[in-house]
Parts: C-alpha cells; structure tokens; sequence
C-alpha cells in the first residue's frame, strides 16, 4: 500500500493519514510504503516514524543521494533511471547497498 508522502504532489497524504493507511494495510497484510521525491534523509525517517511505516520509496536525486543518511532499519526502495543506447527504460532496485 503506496502513499505520496512528497507534500508538493496533489494527492500527498498527511502522517496521521499515512499512519491510518499503514494500520489498515497491515491488518490485511499488506506492506505500507512512503513515497518520497527529492527529500531529505532527516525528513523522510521522521514522517516514516510518524506513520509506522518501514519501507520507503524514494525517487529522484535528492531522495537516493541521502540513501547513506537513512537509518538501516528502514527499508529502502530506489526508482532508477537507465539509459542504454538508445533505449530508455527503467529499472527497480530493492534493498539498495548502503554504507552503516
């Protein structure tokens, strides 16, 4: 269960809504997920705490260049840009390396 956490996108949630959304996924065992677009390490681990969630979602530069910044228990996911020749496409990386 996805949630915009990126409070410029219009369908942003609130961390009390995030946190709504995680208990119902959970009760029905699914994973909540933050999604974040060029935040920053301090931010994203302080809303994902606030909503009880332990995955984040992060896209853009800002968001995967923090990725050593956030704490080890929270889980990360990366979107990737790829560019090869002149395809474009996109790959997703689970359980990015992180130096801790």
């Amino acid at each position: 269960a996805g949630m915009i956490m990126w409070q410029k996108a219009k369908r942003a949630v609130s961390d009390q809504t995030a946190a709504a959304i995680a208990a119902a996924a959970e009760r029905h065992d699914a994973q909540p997920v933050g999604v974040f677009v060029d935040e920053d390490a301090a931010t994203i681990t302080q809303r994902c705490r606030a909503a009880g969630i332990a995955i984040a979602q992060l896209h853009g530069d800002g968001s995967r260049g923090c990725l050593n910044d956030i704490p080890t228990d929270l889980q990360v996911r990366a979107r990737l840009a790829v560019m090869m020749s002149a395809y474009i496409g996109v790959a997703v990386h689970d359980g990015m390396d992180r130096k801790h």
